[in-house]
């Protein structure tokens, strides 16, 4: 894949930013940012749990401030080839 646009994952684990810069050619764009987004899992209790979406990389906040994560989401099943 050609190269994608990264995220500021500095909030992130060193493990976490390294899976996500390794996992970023493959994940979908996020729609407001055009930048790789991140890959979570479901942990609450449900139908859902451990059901893996993606959602934008950006750390959460405000969402008026440019920085802060949108509210872009996929569900990976409904992604094109899965992402992981």
């Amino acid at each position: 894949k050609s190269q994608v646009k990264l995220g500021n994952v500095s909030y992130l684990s060193k493990k976490e930013q390294r899976d996500y810069e390794a996992m970023a050619p493959y994940a979908p764009v996020c729609q407001k940012h055009g930048e790789a987004m991140i890959q979570r899992r479901v942990l609450k209790e449900g139908a859902n749990k451990g059901r893996l979406f993606w959602v934008c990389a950006r750390p959460s906040g405000d969402e008026t401030h440019p920085a802060s994560r949108c509210n872009t989401f996929y569900w990976n099943d409904d992604v094109r080839g899965g992402g992981g």
